[in-house]
C-alpha cells in the first residue's frame, strides 16, 4: 500500500505537465472575470485596427496624464493606469488574441476554478482532468486497502480469541493432530468456520459507490420501513412477546446481582 501510494504521488507531482500559461495570461483571466472591457476603456470597437487603438490611446493619455491633472491627480492617475494597461494588452497581437478569446468564448472553467489559483500559489500545473483522476484513484486504493486491512485484522483477532482456540483444539483432536505446531513442518490450519462482515468487494469501490448513490437513495426512499427488532427476535428464536419480555427482565436482574457481587466490585 505504501509503495503504491508513493507511485501515485510521484505521478501526480512529476507527471506530464500542461503548458503553463504566463503571468500576463492570468492577469487577463482576472480582468475577464472582473468584467472589464478594455475596448471600452480606450473608446474603440473590438475590430479596431492597431493604428486606431494607438491613436485613441495617445489622445486619452494626453487628456488624463497625471502631469496635467492639477487638483485631480489621484483620479487622473487611476484613469491613466487603466488606459495604459488596456493599451499594453491590445497593442500586442499575442495578448490581444488571448483577450479576444477570453471575452468571446469565456474563461475556461479549468483556468477559472483551478489554473489561476495554482498559478497564484506557485503549485505545479497539471491538467485538472488528470489531477481529478489520480485523486479519486488514490482515494479508491486507500479506502479499499484500509477496508481489507481492517477486515484482515478482525479475522486475526477472532482467531486469537479463546473461544476460537478452544474449538480449533477440539477439531484438531478429532482429526488426530497435535495441539502444538511443529516449527519444522507446515501444519494444516484447522479451525471452526466463521464469517466476519465487512470484507471489501467490487461494490465498495469509490467510483461504483458514487454511481450507485442515486439508486441507493431512491431505493431507501421507496422501500424504507420501520424495523421492529423485538418482532424480528421473536421470529428468529420462536418466542412470544411475553417470553421475550420475561427473558429481558431476567437478564436485567442478573446484571443487577452481578454488579452487587464482590467480584464485580473488585474488578471495577
Amino acid at each position: 500500500m505504501v509503495k503504491l501510494f508513493l507511485v501515485l504521488l510521484l505521478l501526480v507531482l512529476f507527471g506530464d505537465q500542461v503548458a503553463s500559461y504566463s503571468k500576463r495570461y492570468y492577469e487577463l483571466v482576472e480582468l475577464a472575470i472582473a468584467g472589464k472591457n478594455l475596448y471600452s476603456i480606450l473608446g474603440v470597437k473590438p475590430n479596431a485596427s492597431a493604428s486606431e487603438i494607438k491613436k485613441e490611446y495617445r489622445k486619452l493619455a494626453r487628456k488624463f496624464h497625471p502631469d496635467k491633472a492639477g487638483d485631480k491627480a489621484t483620479k487622473f492617475t487611476e484613469t491613466y493606469l487603466k488606459i495604459l494597461q488596456a493599451y499594453e494588452i491590445l497593442s500586442n497581437e499575442e495578448t490581444r488574441a488571448e483577450w479576444d478569446e477570453l471575452t468571446l468564448n469565456g474563461v475556461p472553467w479549468s483556468e477559472k476554478y483551478y489554473g489561476r489559483y495554482m498559478h497564484k500559489w506557485g503549485a505545479p500545473q497539471h491538467d485538472i482532468r488528470w489531477v481529478a483522476f489520480w485523486f479519486f484513484t488514490f482515494l479508491t486504493v486507500f479506502k479499499h486497502g484500509y477496508m481489507y486491512y481492517h477486515h484482515k485484522n478482525l479475522v486475526e483477532r477472532v482467531k486469537q480469541s479463546q473461544i476460537y482456540k478452544t474449538k480449533a483444539n477440539i477439531l484438531r483432536k478429532e482429526k488426530g493432530l497435535s495441539k502444538k505446531k511443529n516449527s519444522n513442518e507446515e501444519e494444516e490450519d484447522v479451525g471452526p468456520e466463521f464469517e466476519v462482515l465487512g470484507a471489501p468487494t467490487w461494490k465498495d469501490l469509490l467510483p461504483i459507490q458514487m454511481i450507485l448513490i442515486p439508486y441507493s437513495f431512491f431505493k431507501w426512499l421507496i422501500f424504507r420501513e420501520t424495523i421492529d427488532y423485538d418482532k424480528r427476535i421473536c421470529e428468529e428464536y420462536g418466542w412470544t412477546m411475553e417470553e421475550l419480555q420475561k427473558k429481558r427482565a431476567e437478564a436485567i436482574e442478573k446484571m443487577k446481582e452481578k454488579k452487587l457481587s464482590s467480584k464485580y466490585k473488585r474488578f471495577r
